[in-house]
């Protein structure tokens, strides 16, 4: 039996407890990741779409067959597993596609910025985002993600050079909105990923490839913040004891 919708638990808990509810708050523009961590309600009153509508959408998707393989149950998964699916899963495609998405952002600046000065923004934002992230990853990838490892095949607490693995899971959860801010700002620069009239093939694929970017990028810090993160917190919490 599906679950009801609490309209009043908080947006993460509710992607947390079925993952296929992402797709619904991906379609709305509701921030399940960097924002989750408020109540349905004012996440609709943000977003500006009535709460009526969202539940009506959650509950279709819950009712809706689908093969349990198609999404990995995380909260099963331990340290390491979930760690090997983060990386695998979300920061190889990161490292594929923002240099693929910064070339075909060049190539679009070159075509239409005389023309449409508001691209100039639009790249602006995305640089930044992507420099921010490629640093964030290589911070997870020499840092973090190692200590998790290192963490889970311990039977004893682990005093790292940075102190406990809280220290720098706060430093990736500020970056993560960070990253949350400027996914709005590229929307709003983007008209909800709408090409404009002028657009051509390759600018309209670009605005495709920055819309997939946002939706993996959501899927990847609810990952990290709302299941990965309080697991490590919670096995340096019982190492310690």
């Amino acid at each position: 039996m599906k679950p009801s919708i609490n309209i009043q638990q908080k947006v993460a808990d509710l992607v947390s407890e079925r993952p296929r509810r992402a797709v619904v708050f991906e379609d709305l523009g509701i921030d399940y990741c960097c924002s989750g961590d408020i109540p349905l309600t004012d996440a609709c009153a943000r977003r500006g779409v009535a709460v009526e509508q969202v539940v009506s959408l959650l509950e279709a998707s819950d009712a809706e067959d689908f093969q349990e393989t198609e999404i990995p149950n995380l909260g099963a998964m331990g340290l390491v597993e979930l760690t090997d699916h983060i990386l695998d899963t979300h920061h190889v495609y990161m490292h594929k596609e923002l240099p693929r998405l910064a070339a075909a952002m060049q190539q679009a600046l070159e075509a239409h910025g005389d023309k449409n000065p508001a691209l100039h923004e639009l790249a602006r934002v995305f640089t930044e985002l992507r420099n921010e992230l490629e640093m964030h990853l290589m911070k997870e990838e020499q840092i973090l993600f190692p200590g998790i490892k290192e963490l889970a095949a311990s039977d004893k607490a682990i005093e790292f050079h940075c102190g406990s693995l809280g220290n720098p899971i706060s430093v990736m959860e500020m970056e993560h909105d960070s990253a949350g801010r400027a996914l709005e700002k590229i929307r709003q620069l983007t008209n909800n990923y709408t090409p404009p009239a002028w657009a051509c093939n390759t600018f309209t694929a670009l605005i495709d490839g920055l819309q997939r970017l946002e939706k993996d990028l959501h899927r990847h810090i609810h990952k990290e913040n709302y299941v990965l993160f309080p697991k490590v917190i919670d096995r340096e919490k019982a190492l310690t004891r």
